[in-house]
């Protein structure tokens, strides 16, 4: 079943984007093709985890390209109802971090959030992706350790 074989190697990805493996879990996100052509949840977090792994690597310009790509990617493909808007968030959280240069610092009030009075089932809080980016921004805000 190849879309066992795809989720796997995107929980693995996560798990190397955890433990600060960038390179490695950049290449088996490129490795995910599968997933590109699929208008899934999954895709959302493949870019989003590919992002964060271009900031942490210091590839800004890249970065902003990817930004930009998935700020048009969620316009184009209009993610239905409340399920897009963490997804739309991160972008919003993500854009002003590159208007900044990347500068951490500047971002000290600024929290994903979900909208109020939301019917948004379990499952939003428990995205892998959206997890992680909450802890990584929070970590890099505070400049904890991650």
């Amino acid at each position: 079943q190849p879309y066992v074989y795809w989720k796997r190697m995107y929980d693995l990805s996560c798990l190397n984007f955890s433990l600060k493996k960038y390179t490695e879990a950049v290449r088996l996100m490129e490795r995910i093709g599968k997933l590109k052509a699929e208008k899934d949840r999954l895709n959302l977090g493949r870019k989003i985890i590919t992002i964060l792994c271009e900031i942490e690597m210091e590839k800004f310009d890249q970065s902003d390209k990817s930004i930009e790509a998935l700020r048009k990617y969620l316009q184009r493909n209009k993610i239905i109802g409340q399920m897009g808007v963490p997804y739309k968030n991160v972008v919003r959280i993500l854009i002003k971090l590159s208007n900044k240069s990347y500068l951490f610092n500047d971002l000290h009030e600024t929290k994903l959030q979900l909208p109020e009075n939301s019917n948004i089932d379990k499952g939003v809080n428990e995205l892998q992706e959206i997890q992680l980016f909450t802890q990584w921004l929070d970590s890099r805000i505070n400049n904890k350790v991650a």
